[in-house]
């Protein structure tokens, strides 16, 4: 199953016969692709299906009907086919295609379904190498519709970490490619490895870019077609990307950095979403009556309706602002604690050599009791470049086991002391 991409954009219908596309045939925008979107359409259907709903789902060409064991089958094709679709249509940058050919024709147009491998020509339509667009942005280059590819997958990653992880991908053949390794992190990490390698400045180190100026071009050099940046253009984006100083562009590929890279570190991947945090200057927006206040600066920081709607979702996607449905098979991230505490203690490590004190005066406010503990908490996760939301009255038990095992990892790790322990309880 390839997924169609609304009634408006992208044709995987014929293109003659009483299936006759209406669009331009066997077109696909890689940027529509929404994995986590699909996995929970799927998780809330399996449980909340009824046999009655049968009804609202179409027939086969032939006839038979259908349910939820083929709702089902649809959902999780389309995951596996984005992502090959996906991994023939992105570089080794993270870049992807506007708009790619997925021609997979039947022996005649009066079906709808054959064997096929929808990418056995992507990025080009068919093996004569044709070309496909829709909604005006270009085919086969890193534009306005590919800037969403990196929120979505980033999304695929943070609620449902452990089946985005690994992908089956196939060659072009149609047949499984063991040598090959594709999944929500494996993507991500590619972003982070071309920001990492041609930014003019290491955003994993506090205060290093943007030092001279508010403007962050030192980062622009990772993408831009200005600078040539390597890796953005390949044979799968093989035509010129867009600026990346269009907001809709730059910020999509800050959310990549919440998929952690061995290679970089959790501490450094913290500060490297600190620093694209800073790229806005948010001091005069009025936050209950924006109208009424001025308007955030910076050189990407624009209120348009797409390129605010970017930024919102890849901040909210870095802040760790996502939770599957209720009663999904995941309903929280899960958190691996290791790398929380040793990114604190790396953290703790650079804090010191600006405040040496810091860390003292918080385990002697921690002494004061409960309310006092989350006040020093706050003010020392603030320090560090943290942001610590409002606690609730209503803490349910998992989250006080949760914290308590926070506790415990910090106090063995040496962050805490074992004074420490009885108030923050």
């Amino acid at each position: 199953f390839v997924p169609k991409l609304g009634s408006m954009w992208g044709g995987l219908t014929p293109p003659g016969g009483k299936y006759k596309t209406k669009q331009e045939p066997w077109c696909y925008s890689p940027g529509y692709f929404a994995p986590a979107h699909y996995r929970t359409f799927r998780d809330f259907a399996k449980r909340f299906w009824r046999k009655e709903f049968d009804d609202y789902l179409p027939k086969h060409l032939g006839g038979a009907r259908t349910g939820l064991s083929d709702l089902v089958e649809a959902l999780n094709s389309a995951v596996v086919s984005g992502y090959n679709i996906l991994y023939y249509s992105s570089c080794s940058s993270g870049s992807v295609s506007n708009w790619v050919g997925v021609e997979a024709p039947c022996a005649s147009n009066d079906t709808l379904n054959c064997p096929g491998v929808p990418w056995k020509f992507t990025p080009w339509v068919g093996a004569h190498g044709g070309k496909c667009a829709q909604s005006g942005t270009d085919f086969g280059s890193y534009g306005a519709d590919a800037s969403r590819a990196a929120w979505r997958i980033a999304m695929d990653y943070v609620l449902f970490r452990e089946e985005s992880a690994d992908i089956i991908i196939y060659d072009r053949d149609g047949i499984p490619d063991r040598s090959a390794f594709f999944g929500a992190q494996s993507y991500l990490n590619r972003i982070v490895v071309q920001y990492k390698s041609h930014s003019w400045c290491d955003g994993g180190v506090p205060g290093d870019c943007m030092k001279w100026s508010t403007s962050p071009f030192q980062l622009a050099h990772a993408f831009d077609p200005k600078y040539s940046p390597p890796d953005v253009n390949c044979s799968a984006v093989p035509f010129r990307q867009e600026s990346w100083w269009a907001g809709f562009m730059a910020y999509p590929t800050f959310s990549a950095f919440v998929a952690p890279y061995d290679e970089i570190g959790a501490a450094q991947m913290s500060n490297w979403m600190d620093t694209f945090s800073r790229i806005c200057n948010f001091s005069a927006v009025n936050f209950t009556d924006f109208n009424s206040g001025g308007l955030p600066e910076g050189k990407i920081c624009l209120t348009s309706y797409f390129e605010a709607s970017q930024a919102v979702i890849s901040t909210m996607i870095m802040s760790n602002k996502l939770t599957n449905l209720p009663g999904s098979t995941r309903e929280r991230p899960v958190v691996n604690l290791d790398n929380e505490v040793t990114m604190l203690i790396q953290r703790r490590e650079q804090l010191d050599q600006v405040w040496p004190n810091s860390f003292g005066a918080v385990r002697q406010a921690v002494s004061g009791g409960v309310a006092q503990a989350l006040g020093a908490l706050a003010g020392a996760a603030a320090l560090v470049g943290f942001i610590v939301a409002r606690a609730s009255a209503h803490v349910s038990t998992s989250r006080v086991v949760e914290l308590k095992s926070v506790e415990l990892a910090l106090t063995t790790r040496g962050l805490l002391g074992d004074e420490d322990q009885t108030d923050s309880a």
